[in-house]
């Protein structure tokens, strides 16, 4: 039985009455995630990846439904956040019974995003993705990106705005998790709650520092390099020049120009009770 179909089970089970709709293609879910709040439902559950749940989020107002989640995607960085974790019981439990409480999220153009914007290379990565490479693959599928990217990418210096203040860098990361690709700590003070952005600035560009970079976020400690930077802001600008790929919590969101900034309305999250 896959995971979701287990959490729904458990849910009839615990008395909730549940309405699964499939979707189709990117941006079905917003879409459906939308009727479900004029319709009036209770609660709208995003199963799936952080993709899925940003797409999902974008469609709840402030004072909506609250949002469950269901990981079923490749990192699930949301879940691990709130201490969700995978197993059915806890799930179909926070669902069923989880107190739903505000979170802070960010604004990009007019799009919500709850975990991160990557600014450069990362957006670099995740725009070459395969569909078909990510669902075969799973994690490997960024692996493979970010190989092929590590052979293309130019490195341009980047001029950022964090707040006002000018800074140059190779690449850069607003961040509203304090996790990254999984339960990687890239900022230790950010997360949901939190009324700022954690704004992690790379001053070095190239494959040499890369590495570097990803050794030092496997050993948890990217925050201790001298050339990183973490800023905390209410707001994050890049120019036009030069353009830069962008993506949102997982997903490819274009290019460079971009304003990032602390959204004015929150958006309610249902928790795992002890939380």
């Amino acid at each position: 039985m896959s995971r979701l179909h287990a959490v729904v089970k458990r849910l009839r089970e615990l008395g909730c009455t549940i309405d699964v709709r499939p979707t189709k293609g990117p941006g079905d879910a917003t879409v459906l995630a939308r009727a479900g709040v004029a319709e009036g439902f209770d609660v709208i559950v995003a199963a799936g990846g952080d993709g899925t749940i940003n797409e999902v989020a974008n469609a709840i107002p402030e004072g909506g439904p609250p949002l469950g989640v269901i990981p079923l995607g490749t990192a699930n960085i949301l879940a691990w956040e709130i201490g969700l974790g995978r197993r059915t019981e806890r799930v179909a439990r926070t669902i069923a019974e989880g107190k739903a409480r505000p979170i802070v999220v960010g604004r990009i153009g007019n799009r919500k995003f709850l975990l991160m914007v990557g600014i450069g290379f990362d957006g670099a990565v995740v725009a070459s993705l395969s569909p078909i490479l990510k669902r075969c693959l799973g994690k490997g599928a960024y692996v493979l990106a970010g190989l092929v990217q590590m052979a293309r990418y130019r490195w341009p210096t980047l001029s950022v705005r964090v707040d006002g203040l000018t800074y140059a860098c190779a690449m850069a990361i607003v961040a509203k998790s304090h996790y990254y690709a999984g339960k990687f700590v890239l900022a230790p003070d950010a997360g949901p709650e939190e009324p700022l952005f954690r704004v992690c600035l790379f001053r070095g560009g190239g494959v040499w520092n890369l590495l570097r970079y990803g050794i030092a976020l496997l050993c948890g400690c990217l925050h201790r390099l001298s050339d990183v930077s973490i800023l905390p802001a209410h707001e994050v600008r890049v120019d036009v020049l030069p353009t830069v790929p962008v993506q949102t919590d997982g997903e490819s969101l274009g290019a460079t120009p971009a304003r990032v900034t602390i959204a004015e309305e929150k958006l309610a999250l249902l928790w795992p009770t002890g939380r």
